[in-house]
C-alpha cells in the first residue's frame, strides 16, 4: 500500500467495516464445438452465473456454489 501511495500520489487506504462472504462461485472453461452453434445455455449449465466467450472456441463461465 505504502509504494502504491508513492507512486500514484493517492491516499489508499483499507476499510475499517468488515467484509463478509456472502456467496461463493466456481470458474470453468469449456471448449465449445466447432461450427455448431446451437449450444444454448442449459446446455452448459443450469447455474450459470455469469459468461464470458474468451476465445473463438472457449467460453469461460462461473456457477453459484450452493
Amino acid at each position: 500500500m505504502k509504494a502504491l501511495r508513492e507512486v500514484f500520489d493517492l491516499p489508499f487506504l483499507l476499510p475499517e467495516n468488515r467484509f463478509y462472504k456472502k456467496e461463493e462461485y466456481t470458474s470453468n472453461i469449456e471448449r465449445l464445438p466447432r461450427n455448431d452453434y446451437r449450444l444454448v445455455k442449459d446446455d452448459i449449465s443450469e447455474c450459470m452465473y455469469s459468461i464470458a466467450l474468451t476465445n473463438r472456441d472457449f467460453i469461460s463461465y462461473s456457477e453459484r456454489i450452493e
